[in-house]
């Protein structure tokens, strides 16, 4: 699991971001995986910006360059924001809505790792990874029938963040949430 020393649930929710003791490793990460989108995105640019040709004919390489700059705009930009906490407001009282974010988390499969108070805590391994270590961790934190929740990815060696895992969770739980659905 990611660690999440010293994380403030007040603190978390007033600011919508994970607020939690940080170990150099994850800042190192984070500028790394900066670095390293910004260094293919000026490399992809030089190669597409290196000949004047018109747009009509662009060759399929130069489309698969594009997409190439798009993904690492993307990567940097998820892993700026995966700390950020999504909001969805519960129909439910705070007892059932953590009752249902449970069952909800079990049927996927999910292992429970950690439940205190308002903060529950999911963790999934990666199935497209070469370490057993490497998993993804569901964060949620209910108060005031509200869900806040971020998903969060710890790798082999660089943590790349989920690119797609907490839009289908973001959409899970306003179905799961709401009575109107």
């Amino acid at each position: 699991m990611i660690a999440l020393f010293g994380l403030d649930t007040k603190k978390s929710i007033e600011k919508k971001r994970l607020v939690y003791d940080e170990n150099g490793f994850d800042i190192f990460d984070r500028y790394f995986i900066f670095f390293l989108s910004s260094i293919i995105i000026f490399g992809f640019s030089m190669i597409l910006y290196r000949k004047n040709v018109p747009l009509k004919n662009l060759g399929f390489e130069y489309y698969l360059l594009i997409v190439g700059i798009l993904f690492c705009i993307y990567l940097g930009y998820r892993k700026a924001t995966e700390k950020n906490l999504y909001v969805q407001k519960s129909d439910y009282s705070n007892d059932h809505t953590k009752t249902l974010i449970r069952d909800f988390c079990k049927n996927r499969g999910l292992t429970e790792h950690f439940v205190y108070k308002e903060l529950i805590i999911f963790t999934e391994p990666l199935m497209m990874s070469f370490n057993s270590e490497s998993e993804v961790s569901y964060v949620f934190i209910v108060e005031n029938s509200v869900a806040y929740f971020a998903v969060l990815k710890k790798g082999d060696r660089a943590n790349f963040p989920t690119l797609t895992t907490h839009l289908f969770l973001k959409s899970d739980m306003r179905k799961l949430l709401s009575k109107k659905l």
